[in-house]
């Protein structure tokens, strides 16, 4: 089982996603994060991540959730966490970062196997 960390990053009401930049799912909407490094803590490994996708290096988080899930991509272990950013995101490995507000984030053309947690994005805001 591979270990992803996803950061679910809010301010103001406003969620920061990401547009992919490569294969698979170019062009697709996700929340930031990826897979958890060998002999890494999956508070590092959040840390790597957002940092290397996003430019986002000061920032407070808290555990969220982990849901265990399998998908023609394989069988994961997603960690959630909410990310308070103190600095402003680039993307650097996406084309763009938009932020949408809550109320708007099931309009989004998101990749397809986060579809069953845009319900639980949405209430991340009031968390």
């Amino acid at each position: 089982m591979k270990h992803v960390v996803i950061g679910i990053i809010y301010q103001n009401h406003h969620l920061c996603v990401a547009k992919r930049l490569s294969e698979p799912f170019l062009g697709y909407i996700e929340c930031p994060g990826g897979k958890v490094e060998e002999n890494e803590s999956f508070d590092d490994a959040l840390k790597r991540e957002l940092y290397e996708e996003v430019n986002l290096s000061h920032f407070d988080y808290n555990f969220l959730r982990t849901i265990n899930v399998s998908n023609s991509l394989g069988e994961f272990s997603l960690h959630f966490y909410k990310i308070i950013p103190h600095d402003n995101l680039h993307p650097k490995v996406y084309t763009e970062l938009l932020w949408i507000h809550r109320d708007h984030i099931h309009e989004l053309n998101w990749i397809p196997h986060n579809i069953p947690y845009i319900d639980f994005f949405k209430q991340v805001d009031l968390l």
